[in-house]
């Protein structure tokens, strides 16, 4: 298995999400939520992580993290082995607890941590067990929507003060803004994530830039991908409108190449073509190279429209 790309800095903030291996509850009842908070309220204290958004599922785990000292791995392992010791011993299990490598999205907080949070504090709503996320009880929403003691490691002002200038004002804005994006805030998220990091292209070349430029991408298939150019899906569709070809040939050719020169993934791109299953998409590109490689004209096309997506070919 391919190790994940991990990108550590300074202040970054991540979406960190974990499953629990196979079908097993990781969280069964209050005691487990508490004991998994006192590893949050130490890897406070321990190494100054500040957790800003919190939901536990019964098999998951969804954090938004920032790190001041760059050492999400550190805080990660804490987290994770700490709770996993205390799962088992608790119930007399061996072995792991947890589905592979716990997942990292480095966040571009100036657009995208509002939606991440909100993505988040949704998840009880999205899996049909909670009616609003005011109604599940383990997510730190409750504490971004009514004035309560909130636990000194968990951190809410940060994301309130993007609503609002007073508290009041912040909090009902915030309950408002939840609200008003569930409909679409999976896919909003989904369509600005590229490999391990969701935000706008340049914040997606900063990273690049300041943090990826020497790492060995030989065993990390992420940042294979994240070295291609970061080509947003409207622009693709904006260069393919005006061809004079039938729309089935568009479609294959914006999939095409958002597949061969962007970070998007097989379902990604489904996505951003009206949900396109996985498996058809696959099947499309396939005939699409097919009738590249055979046809002059349109590999000439082709050639003409990566130039105008400042593609290096």
């Amino acid at each position: 298995m391919a190790r994940p790309l991990r990108i550590e800095y300074p202040g970054a903030f991540y979406h960190v999400f974990q499953h629990g291996l196979g079908q097993i509850k990781i969280f069964d009842n209050s005691r487990d939520n508490d004991k998994f908070f006192e590893y949050l309220e130490l890897v406070n204290k321990k190494y100054c992580a500040k957790i800003h958004s919190y939901c536990l599922m019964d098999n998951h785990y969804h954090l938004i993290v920032e790190t001041p000292n760059a050492n999400l791995n550190r805080v990660m392992h804490t987290i994770n082995v700490g709770y996993s010791v205390y799962y088992n011993r608790k119930r007399q299990r061996k072995g792991p607890l947890f589905r592979g490598r716990y997942k990292a999205v480095v966040i571009d907080i100036e657009s995208y941590l509002h939606y991440l949070s909100a993505y988040i504090h949704l998840n009880p709503v999205k899996a049909l067990i909670a009616k609003t996320p005011f109604d599940y009880e383990s997510s730190s929403f409750k504490y971004f929507v009514n004035k309560r003691e909130t636990p000194k490691w968990l951190e809410v002002n940060f994301i309130l003060s993007l609503f609002g200038e007073t508290e009041s004002n912040a909090r009902k804005s915030y309950t408002v803004f939840v609200n008003e994006v569930k409909d679409y805030v999976d896919q909003k998220i989904k369509n600005n994530t590229c490999g391990p990091i969701v935000g706008d292209s340049d914040f997606v070349e900063y990273v690049k830039n300041e943090y990826l430029t020497d790492l060995d991408d030989e065993n990390l298939p992420e940042l294979k991908a994240l070295r291609k150019n970061h080509i947003d899906y409207d622009m693709i569709r904006n260069i393919v409108r005006d061809l004079h070809v039938n729309n089935n040939l568009k479609r294959n050719l914006r999939m095409y190449l958002a597949k061969e020169h962007t970070g998007y993934t097989l379902a990604q791109i489904g996505e951003n073509e009206g949900g396109l299953k996985y498996a058809a998409v696959c099947m499309q590109i396939k005939r699409f190279r097919q009738k590249f490689f055979t046809h002059g004209q349109l590999a000439k096309s082709v050639e003409k429209l990566e130039k105008l997506l400042n593609v290096k070919t």
